[in-house]
């Protein structure tokens, strides 16, 4: 069993590149146009909310309807069958979707996303491929620990107690990755007591913003039977807000965890230029991912 824990935001949304120093001179000489697909697909639900953005050059004033490529041909098609589905686009969500609601994603299917668009005048094509899960993921409400609990709260053997995730696993599933945000996040719900010693002011003096304590994630590799379940502890160092909590779960397949691990990738630490893992073909950068999702709510009670 594989554990990592990280402090940053889930974002299923687009990539967002920045750079770490000036170890390459970046003009807008180097800009190549590309499709950036932020698209996921999620067994027993709709075709929704597969966005088709363009990039700009560093610098450039955006609008999220500069960034959507609204005209775009969008498809999806299942490769098992050879069915091919347009996708059309919403203006209120800047996204695409499947016009006919009675589209469902399969579980344990093949889909590939295809998309032709034109960006800054050039005609562009990507395409990408992703597997969904086989059923059998859930979040077992009963077998889980969702408290409420206070701050910290210890037992009666003085350890702490965790919030904790029991579900049972998929096969298929690459990776279980847990976005968690509190919904009560503010000035007044933040938790000064924590474990790295941050004060608000230290954090909103230096020019800083709630927004990074108030989305947290982390991850959980695990080989186990389908069927079997497993455990996902939500620890203290990701909790900073008293209040409620949403927990999302997703039983993710290989694009999704590559993507989720690599997408803030810009420079190794011995200064190599580094890159997010994509899974795209043709003109595109970016995500289309699959996985199988649960939620649960939990709450941190004030002292």
């Amino acid at each position: 069993m594989k554990y990592r824990i990280t402090i940053i935001a889930l974002s299923i949304g687009m990539l967002v590149a920045a750079c770490g120093d000036v170890a390459v001179n970046v003009d807008e000489s180097t800009y190549e146009p590309k499709l950036v697909l932020d698209a996921y697909i999620f067994p027993g639900n709709p075709v929704e909310n597969i966005r088709i953005f363009r990039h700009y050059p560093l610098n450039t004033n955006l609008t999220l309807a500069d960034l959507a490529v609204s005209d775009a041909a969008v498809f999806l098609l299942n490769t098992a069958t050879g069915d091919s589905y347009p996708l059309v686009f919403n203006p209120l969500t800047f996204s695409f979707g499947s016009p006919d609601p009675t589209l469902i994603i399969d579980y344990d299917t093949e889909y590939q996303l295809n998309v032709d668009g034109t960006v800054a005048g050039q005609a562009l094509s990507a395409s990408a491929i992703a597997h969904t899960p086989k059923a059998g993921f859930q979040i077992n409400e009963a077998a889980s620990e969702l408290g409420p609990l206070k701050y910290r709260e210890k037992d009666m053997q003085n350890h702490e107690k965790n919030f904790r995730l029991n579900f049972n696993v998929s096969e298929g599933a690459a990776s279980y990755i847990v976005s968690l945000i509190a919904l009560d996040g503010s000035e007044e719900t933040f938790i000064e007591d924590n474990p790295y010693g941050l004060e608000l002011d230290m954090i909103l003096d230096n020019g800083g913003d709630l927004n990074p304590f108030i989305y947290q994630s982390n991850w959980l590799d695990i080989q186990l039977a389908p069927g079997q379940t497993a455990n996902m502890d939500i620890l203290w160092t990701e909790t900073w807000f008293y209040g409620k909590y949403r927990a999302i779960l997703y039983a993710a397949d290989i694009n999704f965890k590559h993507y989720y691990l690599t997408h803030g990738n810009v420079q190794d630490i011995d200064g190599n230029l580094s890159a997010p893992k994509f899974y795209i073909d043709g003109d595109g950068i970016g995500v289309f991912a699959a996985a199988i999702v649960d939620t649960v709510y939990f709450e941190i009670l004030p002292e």
